[in-house]
């Protein structure tokens, strides 16, 4: 059963349920971030700050953009440092990875003031709902729903996005036909969905 209905009205569920304009299912998580970061063209020669404690497919993802991953030290709660972030920036910097972790939110809201897009790492934080939210701040989230998630599917992954046209822009970049990923991203089938 391919993508289709019922991953639509997944990505529709989750968009709202954490007020964003929409979400978009892919294969995996990994394949949410690379998403991400092509739509806030992260490429070659750039930096990507994120903490040194993180899921090793995210600075693997970043690496094969051609990006450098620039791991920086976490605070006493394990989530990223804003000062480690601040000290860490160059004019090579193109986004932040901030990684919600164990369930619990984070006010990551601070690194907005650096200038640089925010990605918030959403696969070990569980269902959004507003109750549940510590204030979000990230342009884009990404969510895994692999096997040992909050939230799972067996597989597959899900980017959130504050912005229409950025949306737009991730749908687009989804497609394989006149991508410039040239990526094959795999759908959310349905019956994962």
């Amino acid at each position: 059963m391919g993508e289709g209905v019922r991953a639509a009205a997944l990505e529709h569920e989750i968009a709202e349920a954490a007020g964003f304009a929409g979400g978009v299912s892919c294969g995996s998580g990994c394949q949410a971030l690379w998403l991400s970061l092509l739509a806030k063209e992260v490429g070659r020669g750039d930096e990507v700050i994120l903490p040194t404690y993180v899921c090793p497919e995210v600075s693997e993802t970043i690496r094969r953009m051609g990006a450098t991953p620039v791991a920086v030290d976490v605070g006493d709660d394990w989530h990223l440092s804003f000062e480690a972030v601040a000290d860490a920036q160059t004019r090579r910097s193109r986004a932040i990875i901030a990684p919600r972790l164990f369930g619990f939110g984070k006010d990551f809201t601070p690194l907005r003031s650096l200038g640089l897009p925010v990605i918030e790492d959403w696969a070990q934080f569980a269902h959004p709902s507003p109750e549940r939210l510590s204030p979000t701040c990230g342009d884009i989230v990404f969510h895994s729903f692999e096997a040992t998630k909050v939230l799972t599917a067996g597989e597959g992954g899900m980017a959130l996005v504050r912005d229409r046209a950025l949306l737009a822009r991730f749908r687009k970049l989804k497609r394989i036909q006149g991508s410039r990923s040239r990526f094959n991203l795999t759908p959310l089938s349905d019956l994962q969905a």
